[in-house]
């Protein structure tokens, strides 16, 4: 069974904020290695994660590119505009339109990554209303 890993990203703003929750779909021989390539993508930091807002823009274009290189289909859902405190709803509606999408291409995991409690049980009725 085919998994989409997902991720996002956002900016809130009166009048120029965005959401974006992007999607890559992997066959199951090919994640192990597309785990390893982005794993050295983080490098030497100290964080745990590879965070975008930790790179710098040469960092940054190499991510883009070894993102783009790798096996899968890419989908990316885009809200905008953002209102400052409004994140969670664009977050939403992002993620519907991808649970959307993603049901066309047969998908039967999603991994994302762990919030909060109670917003991990707001983004499982997102999904669980999308399907």
């Amino acid at each position: 069974m085919r998994t989409a890993w997902l991720d996002e990203s956002f900016r809130e703003h009166d009048t120029a904020g965005f959401y974006i929750i992007a999607a890559t779909i992997l066959e199951p021989s090919a994640t192990d290695a597309t785990r390893e390539t982005m794993r050295r993508l983080k490098g030497p930091r100290s964080t745990a994660k590879l965070h975008w807002h930790e790179m710098d823009r040469t960092e940054r274009q190499e991510a883009a590119r070894v993102v783009a290189r790798q096996d899968g289909l890419h989908i990316v859902s885009v809200g905008s505009p953002v209102p400052r405190r409004k994140q969670e709803r664009a977050r939403s509606k992002c993620l519907n339109t991808l649970i959307f999408e993603l049901h066309g291409f047969g998908i039967g995991h999603l991994c994302l990554e762990a919030r909060e409690d109670e917003l991990n049980a707001r983004d499982i009725r997102t999904i669980a209303t999308a399907r």
